[in-house]
């Protein structure tokens, strides 16, 4: 409304819609991992991979493995429009399994895979039609591994991917 009536400079308009993004994202985020996280257990810290250079360390092992969205574009920059798309890569901490909640559940597994499912409903959420239109129209081809990949890699892949100089 600010914005309309002329009270705001387009700096502040910028801050707001990024601050409303972020809100909606991270009840988004939230309420997608609780879902998951019934339905495959939590994923956990692995064993560390012989020569990992990225890997949390073996104090961490079987800790749960944190999620990490990045928000790139016009988000990443704080100056989204009321138009802008959401370019977001999903990163996770490290390789290991998910730990069933229910003991006679035999759903565990990969953090790849948890993470990978986990970026799809969270951009299925933010696209999804309502009464009044999308929330947002999620993009996430600016992923390391591009259109073909993994929608979520580990931390370690992502520094890979960039010490490599394929990410310039």
């Amino acid at each position: 409304v600010r914005d309309i009536l002329g009270k705001d400079e387009i700096e502040a308009t910028h801050r707001t819609l990024s601050d409303i993004a972020e809100v909606c994202l991270r009840q988004i985020v939230s309420d997608e991992t609780s879902r998951l996280t019934e339905k495959l257990g939590q994923p956990l810290i692995g064993e560390v991979p012989d020569g990992s250079q990225w890997h949390p360390g073996t104090e961490h092992v079987g800790e749960p493995c944190e999620f990490i969205v990045i928000a790139m574009g016009k988000l990443g920059g704080r100056e989204p429009n009321y138009h802008s798309d959401l370019d977001l890569v999903f990163l996770y901490e490290a390789e290991g399994h998910t730990c069933e909640q229910v003991r006679d559940s035999s759903s565990s597994t990969t953090n790849i895979h948890f993470f990978s499912e986990l970026g799809q409903r969270i951009i299925k959420r933010a696209n999804q039609f309502g009464p009044h239109g999308r929330l947002y129209e999620v993009d996430p081809r600016l992923r390391p591994t591009g259109r073909g990949g993994a929608l979520a890699v580990s931390v370690e892949e992502f520094v890979r991917y960039f010490q490599s100089g394929r990410g310039q």
